[in-house]
């Protein structure tokens, strides 16, 4: 997997591992919802592999909530499930824009994910 298709996969991966969504206008296609297969088998599968208790994947189109999905509970004591009216606690949030920006920056011809760190940051005798 060469550096590109890697940023492109780690910007779309955490989405399933945290409550972020995705950012309006990031995405160019039709969103299609995940099948009752997945809602009902895989995804609690995957939160108890990483060790989550609950979840909320959220898709806006224009600003608009497109599509949205709350599984597990919110707290492990008191059992509660995660719904639509779930407040989380925003953490690690930065990767999905940091991501999109630098995807961004490529598309311009300002960023090169094959050229070394150190070219950008003026590391002498790394370039």
């Amino acid at each position: 997997m060469n550096r590109r298709r890697f940023v492109r996969a780690m910007a779309v991966a955490p989405l399933l591992a945290s409550s972020a969504g995705i950012a309006a206008g990031a995405v160019s296609h039709r969103i299609s919802p995940p099948s009752s297969e997945f809602m009902t088998t895989t995804l609690p599968r995957l939160l108890e592999i990483a060790a989550v208790p609950g979840i909320c994947i959220g898709v806006l189109c224009k600003g608009q909530p497109a599509w949205e999905a709350h599984a597990g509970i919110l707290n492990l004591e008191t059992k509660t499930a995660a719904t639509a009216a779930t407040l989380w606690k925003a953490a690690s949030l930065s990767e999905q824009a940091t991501a999109y920006a630098a995807l961004r920056m490529v598309d311009a011809r300002m960023l090169d994910l094959d050229r070394p760190l150190a070219y950008y940051l003026g590391v002498p005798g790394e370039l």
